[in-house]
This record gives C-alpha cells, sequence and structure tokens, in this order.
C-alpha cells in the first residue's frame, strides 16, 4: 500500500501560513508593506484586541483593478517580479506573493480596492482561503484590507499567542520601524484610541522624536557617504542624556526596509560603550542606501534579514562615524526641572508660605536619576546595607577575602584587595547587584520594603513599548515598593522607590522590559530592579570599599551576580609569580 501521498490544498495553506504568519504583527508587517509598495503616501491603521479580533489599513496607494483582484490570494501570485533575476534589482518590500495567501489561510479577510479609472472599487470576501464573494463597492481610490478573526481555524496556533499587551507591544514594535523608515509617509495608528498622527512632512530626526517620544534636543542627525561600497548613511542618534535598560529603541533600514542585522548592531553598540555605563544602550536609527544588486534580502521568511555585501567594513565605518559625531557633537549629561512640576511647586509654596521663598530649587526630573552626595561613612551604610551573615562551602574564601585589605581600584571599575598569599580583584558593580538584590528579596519575602518619599516626584516619559507594558505590570512594580502614577499620556511620576534602590528610574524601565513579571514572583522582581546598581565608574573611597567587601561577604551567594557574572576573582601568588617565569 503507498505511504506517500499529497496533502489536501487545506493543510498546506495552513502549513505555509505558518511560515509568515507567527501573530498578528506579522500580518500587520505585510499588509503596511504592500500599502508602501502601492505608492501610498498615507495610511490609517486600525487595531482591536492588539490585533486578534481585527486588524484594519487603509492607504491612497494605486489600489487593485477587478481583473488583478481575481488573481489575489493565490500562492506565489505577485506583480512585483517575473524572473529570478528580478530578485537582483528589487526596489519593493514584498515580492514572493505569499503574504495575502498565508494571511487569507488563517483568517477572514475584507479587501476593498479601487484605481483610479475606475468609478468603483470592488470588494473580496475571503475566510480560511476560500473565497466567498467578489462585488463592487464604493469608496475612494486606494485599498482597504480588513483582516478578522485571526487563527480562526488553527487553534493550535492562536494558543500560543500571548497576552493583550505582548501581543500589542509586538505590533508596535512593526509600526514603530515601518514608521520610522518611511518617513515621508503620512500615518494614523489607533487601538482602541489614537495612539500617534504622523504628518509627511517630518524630517527623520523629527520623526524619531515624535515616534520614541524622545527630546528632540538629544537627538543628532549625520550623514556622509561610504564611497567604496557606493553607500550613503544618515544616522540619527540620541547622545548620552537618552540611555536604556534594553535595546529597544534602536533601529536599522536598508534601503527602505526595517531589517535585523547583528553585525552593524554590534558595532554600533560597541561605540556607545565608551560613552555609556555597563548594561545601558543608546537610541539610534540608522539608515543605510546601498544599491539594490549588493543586497540579498530573500533569506528569511518574513524578510527580517538582508545579507550585505561589504558587511562589516560597512558596520566598521557606521560605527566610527557614530563615535565620532558623538564626541564631538553629544551633549553633556543633563538634570532639569520638569516645568509643570515647578509650576505646581511654585503655586504649593506662594500658598503655604506667602512670606518665604526658597534660595533654590531641586532638579528631579532627569534623562538619569540624581543621588545626592552623602558622607563617606554614611553613603557607605546607604550603598551596602548589613546583611545576616550564613556559613556556607566558601567559607574558606569567605576568610580569605575577609582578612584582605584595600590596595585600591582600577579603572573605577575593579576593587583590589590584598590577602596573605592571594590579590583579590571584585567587580564593584556585580558586588553591589548582589547586595542589593539579597537585601530587596529578603525585605520583600518580610513585607518590610523600606520607601524613599520623594518630595517632588520624578518623571520620566515612556516610550510607546514601556506605555503598553505599564498597564499590565503596574502591580509588579508596587509590588518592589514602589508608588507611582500615569503622569500624563505617555510619562509616569515616581512618588516613592525602594531606599536600596539607586537609579530608581532604571529599575522602573528594566521591570517594564522585556516579558512580563507576575507581582508574585519576587526573585525575578528583585533581580530585574536591581540592574541598576552602582556602576562602574563610580569611584569608591577606602571606607566604601571596605564596606561593600563587608556586606558582600554576608550575602548567601555573594561570589556571583544574580545574573550569573563573578563577583571577586582570586589570583594566588604561584599563578602571579608564573607570569614573571619565577619558580615560586
Amino acid at each position: 500500500m503507498a505511504k506517500v501521498h499529497l496533502l489536501p490544498p487545506d493543510v498546506v495553506r495552513r502549513i505555509a501560513a505558518g511560515e509568515v504568519v507567527e501573530r498578528p504583527a506579522s500580518i500587520l508587517k505585510e499588509v503596511i508593506e504592500n500599502s508602501i509598495d502601492a505608492g501610498a503616501d498615507s495610511l490609517v491603521i486600525d487595531l482591536e484586541g492588539a490585533g486578534r479580533r481585527s486588524i484594519r489599513v487603509q492607504d491612497n496607494g494605486s489600489g487593485v483593478d477587478r481583473e488583478d483582484m481575481e488573481q489575489l490570494f493565490y500562492r506565489h501570485s505577485t506583480s512585483k517580479i517575473s524572473s529570478f533575476e528580478d530578485l537582483e534589482s528589487l526596489s519593493t518590500l514584498g515580492f514572493r506573493g505569499e503574504a495575502l495567501y498565508s494571511i487569507a489561510a488563517v483568517s477572514e479577510v475584507f479587501f476593498r480596492s479601487r484605481v483610479s479609472e475606475s468609478s468603483e472599487g470592488w470588494e473580496l470576501h475571503i475566510r480560511g482561503g476560500e473565497r466567498l464573494g467578489l462585488k463592487p463597492c464604493a469608496m475612494a481610490k486606494g485599498t482597504v484590507i480588513e483582516v478578522k478573526q485571526v487563527f480562526f481555524n488553527t487553534p493550535a496556533r492562536k494558543k500560543f499567542l500571548k497576552s493583550d499587551a505582548s501581543e500589542m507591544r509586538a505590533c508596535l514594535d512593526v509600526f514603530l520601524s515601518q514608521a520610522i523608515a518611511s518617513f515621508g509617509i503620512a500615518f494614523s495608528f489607533s487601538a482602541g484610541r489614537t495612539v500617534y498622527t504622523l504628518p509627511s512632512g517630518e524630517g527623520f530626526r523629527e520623526r524619531v522624536a515624535h515616534l520614541l517620544n524622545l527630546p528632540l534636543e538629544h537627538l543628532f542627525e549625520a550623514e556622509a557617504e561610504i564611497p567604496e561600497h557606493r553607500a550613503f548613511v544618515r544616522i540619527v542618534a540620541g547622545d548620552q542624556n537618552l540611555q536604556r535598560p534594553r535595546r529597544e529603541n534602536q533601529f536599522i533600514v536598508v534601503s527602505g526596509r526595517p531589517v535585523i542585522n547583528k553585525a552593524i548592531s554590534f558595532a554600533v553598540n560597541r561605540a556607545y560603550e565608551s560613552l555609556l555605563p555597563a548594561q545601558r544602550y543608546g537610541c539610534f536609527a540608522v539608515f543605510l542606501d546601498i544599491p539594490p544588486e549588493e543586497i540579498d534580502a530573500n533569506i528569511h521568511p518574513s524578510k527580517q534579514e538582508v545579507k550585505i555585501a561589504g558587511e562589516r567594513e560597512i558596520a566598521s565605518f557606521v560605527a566610527s562615524f557614530l563615535l565620532a559625531t558623538l564626541s564631538s557633537r553629544g551633549a553633556a549629561k543633563q538634570y532639569r526641572l520638569d516645568p509643570k512640576i515647578a509650576r505646581e511647586l511654585s503655586e504649593s509654596t506662594e500658598k503655604k508660605r506667602p512670606f518665604e521663598r526658597k534660595k533654590s530649587a531641586i532638579p528631579m526630573k532627569s534623562r538619569e536619576s540624581v543621588t545626592p552626595y552623602v558622607s563617606p561613612t554614611a553613603q557607605s551604610k546607604v550603598l551596602f546595607p548589613h546583611i545576616s551573615p550564613v556559613r556556607d562551602r566558601f567559607s574558606s574564601l569567605r576568610e580569605a577575602l575577609a582578612s584582605s585589605s584595600f590596595l585600591g581600584s582600577f579603572r573605577a571599575k575593579y576593587l583590589l584587595f590584598e590577602a596573605t598569599a592571594a590579590l583579590f580583584i571584585m567587580d564593584q558593580h556585580a558586588a553591589h547587584e548582589r547586595i542589593t538584590f539579597e537585601t530587596l528579596k529578603r525585605q520583600m519575602k518580610e513585607g518590610t520594603v523600606p520607601v524613599q518619599q520623594l518630595l517632588m516626584p520624578l518623571v520620566f516619559s515612556l516610550s510607546p513599548q514601556e506605555r503598553v507594558a505599564w498597564e499590565e505590570r503596574k502591580q509588579a512594580i508596587e509590588a518592589v515598593g514602589f508608588s507611582a502614577s500615569l503622569w500624563e499620556q505617555d510619562s509616569i511620576a515616581v512618588h516613592s522607590h525602594p531606599q536600596s534602590l539607586l537609579f530608581p528610574e532604571y529599575a522602573v524601565r528594566a521591570l517594564l522590559a522585556e516579558e512580563p513579571i507576575s507581582y508574585t514572583d519576587k526573585e525575578a522582581l528583585a533581580r530585574r530592579a536591581c540592574r541598576q546598581s552602582l556602576m562602574a565608574g563610580t569611584v569608591l573611597l577606602r571606607e566604601e570599599a571596605e564596606a561593600l567587601k563587608t556586606s558582600l561577604l554576608d550575602c548567601e551567594e555573594p561570589f556571583t551576580c544574580p545574573h550569573g557574572r563573578p563577583t571577586v576573582i582570586e589570583l594566588d601568588e604561584q599563578s602571579i609569580a608564573r607570569q614573571f617565569l619565577r619558580s615560586g
């Protein structure tokens, strides 16, 4: 009996759809690309249920006439290429003819379109890959595509969708990258409320600032030619006042296509390392114009990655150009008092003390949290609170480190301690992370997190992704010991924070980043909140270094940070002697 057989068409459709449509954001990406390829200069996007219930995109592009509409939604039906050689000179975002076919296979689609030469449009209705009707309709020139009930016929795929906040965040990621890449196109984006209204006349720098809710004064724009590769680069980048705990505000656009490119991303982040503290990342958008024959866009099912001829050389040029521009034009770190807070504080002060005026104002809003000066003795107690000691397998190493004496520091990153027959090198950031983590974890477990009440709230803006995450993670943030509220539509005000955290803004951003955490998962919350502990580059006095060592030795797991990196390494005398070719 024959074992080999052809799969039924409906099974083929659903398997093929799985290569292109992973989640609602995948659909949004493909539909926006089609609108841009149709020459649209205005797009209106509306989502319901984070794209699960409905994705609607309206454009004013060239439209599709009735004859071509008959060919739509078949696999590999496309107007963008006709031969394999055409792949070497692509000027469109889409080209394989798989997107509409895959979308229709796992959803219900209403596709309406009208060309300028026609007095009426046509509507095509498809559900689960089956064509249910084609009829005339009244509409303006362009196309409206409405995708409903995503994955209604593939429950296994639907089951693996994440929360509405996570799916919405993915949709926002798609929209942001496309809107940044297509700065000449007007966009309207709504999801229950209008999130963005972007005019078509914005420049690169203005579009990036508008989309990411970044202050324009801390963004600069620069451009250069790369003659040996016949390429052109434009960079919109933030100075050191714009720092984030993750790489969400980083975009790479190659010939109008938003892409993921590890070589360029790595090189640019390396350039930022000389300006930013550890585990903080810059904000940038890199636009590269490269001849089509130097790019291969056909290496990824969703076209998220491209191959570039001379990729390493181009990445190196971009990084060097960025670093030179940052060094010459980047602003110094700044602290500012929010105007609204200043006004309210002034009014409050006048009402309470009509005959007194404060001589100075404390700048509480900043791109970085402000750490006030504290005397060395008092600062040691604040930075390195005492933790109950425990006995463990590291007792001998603990004893050796405990008996060591402080020698000094290297590059304000590593603390050097001398023992009887060994040299200990301590990573001050990793050590302080371990101390903060165990302190916060213990306090959360006991329900006794001491908080620092702020006289004026610390206000900072949120990125679009952080704004979505805020709605889902308010309880988790409060569980750590924060008191925060929405200040305006896209910013929050922190009214109090755990005393053990030195950088509350970055602790909040870390809690909003990546995947959501349950507010009951105290260890994960503490681990994420303490990421921005004592930074490399902070010079410690002898008393502070000794206090750090003592508090570290009182921890349960003193020799690794909460993320698994070592806090201390030991070089014994014999190992050092061998480096000098000594016998002992």
